[in-house]
């Protein structure tokens, strides 16, 4: 709740959000004297719109208190019309009436234009490319025909826009272990890529059916969770050789489930790991086992910084951890063609590190 006062607060401003009680609550008054069903309608879609969010818990929850602001500012939009015809007086009713009507215009425009006055700055989205250079950030070190196992919905979104939309690197696998938990993300991979599907046919056939059996009857198997990470390693396995293999992992430490999946991909091939980008390159026999500096494009955040809301924050909090990770990893087996990488990239981490703050530990999708 104090979380929902604070997101109000933002979106207006802390001065106007006082300013507006005035008029909501005048808003309030008028419906209850006047339209009560109506008063009814809009308090209660407020209130149950209140109550879903404080219960949501993700982070860009941030969003979904938007149908509430609306109902607010139809209260205060009463309040301004119900103020102008005070103002004018009860004495001339008749003709006030017209006037009332013309004169809650420019009125209930001064609102907007305080809003825009003070949250220029903080609403303004030019030139934040932060998105978009976080996908491309992202596929930099993936080489051509690359799989990419993730289980961060921020990147696995994105890359449905950047391939299916944009026609960007068309070539890579985006598999997201978080959403192989639903049958019909099962459908849409093995229409998208059938040669990588049926190369992890077995496997994925134990764990579909599996799978489905939960969907149709709410009871798990037994099997189903080995099942499932059968088919995440198969996806490694199958690919080793024949196409490059990379992670992308952000898990926190606090979701014991996903942390265990992970560890049963990553702890048996612990010696074939090379950071790479976002995550880890799996090594295959005869492959680059080099690490190499990704050149992030970090406009936005090291330059040129531009606002950043709850969701870019909690994105762009990824990148200290990696960047550190990738300049360690250097320190210790220098790139041969780029001597100078792990010191470059220490600094970008330490430029970095005041995102971190901004890392979320709640779950994502489950």
């Amino acid at each position: 709740l104090v979380d929902a006062g604070v997101y109000a607060a933002k979106q207006f401003g802390p001065i106007l959000t006082l300013l507006l009680l005035v008029p909501m609550a005048a808003g309030v008054r008028y419906l209850w004297g006047t339209h009560r069903s109506l008063l009814l309608a809009t308090g209660g879609t407020a209130g149950l719109s209140l109550l879903v969010d404080v219960n949501y818990n993700i982070p860009e929850i941030a969003t979904y208190y938007v149908p509430i602001y609306m109902i607010g500012l139809f209260w205060a939009g009463l309040g301004v019309a119900g103020g102008v015809r005070w103002l004018l007086g009860q004495a001339v009713a008749q003709r006030a009436a017209g006037l009332a009507r013309w004169g809650s215009l420019p009125a209930g425009a001064l609102l907007p234009l305080v809003a825009l006055l003070i949250n220029a700055g903080a609403a303004g989205h030019r030139d934040n490319y932060t998105a978009e250079l976080f996908i491309q950030n992202a596929f930099k070190s993936l080489p051509p025909n690359a799989i990419l196992l993730t289980d961060y919905w921020d990147l696995s979104s994105l890359s449905f826009y950047w391939q299916h939309v944009r026609g960007e690197r068309p070539d890579v696998v985006v598999i997201d272990k978080e959403l192989l938990r639903q049958p019909f993300y099962i459908d849409y991979l093995q229409r998208a890529y059938p040669d990588v599907m049926a190369e992890n046919a077995a496997a994925l056939s134990t764990y579909k059916g599996l799978l489905q059996h939960w969907v149709d009857t709410g009871q798990a198997t037994r099997e189903l969770p080995a099942a499932y990470t059968d088919t995440l390693n198969g996806f490694v396995d199958s690919n080793l050789g024949r196409r490059p293999v990379y992670t992308a992992f952000i898990t926190p430490v606090s979701d014991t489930q996903g942390r265990r999946e992970i560890a049963a991909v990553l702890d048996p091939r612990e010696a074939q790991l090379v950071p790479a980008g976002l995550g880890y390159h799996i090594v295959a026999p005869g492959e680059d086992g080099i690490a190499h500096d990704p050149h992030f494009d970090f406009r936005g955040l090291l330059t040129d910084p531009v606002p950043l809301d709850e969701i870019e924050r909690s994105v762009v909090a990824v990148y200290p951890g990696f960047v550190q990770q990738l300049s360690s990893y250097l320190q210790s087996h220098p790139d041969p063609a780029d001597p100078q990488a792990a010191a470059r990239l220490q600094a970008q981490a330490a430029a970095l590190q005041p995102f971190k703050v901004y890392q979320d530990e709640r779950p994502r999708l489950r």
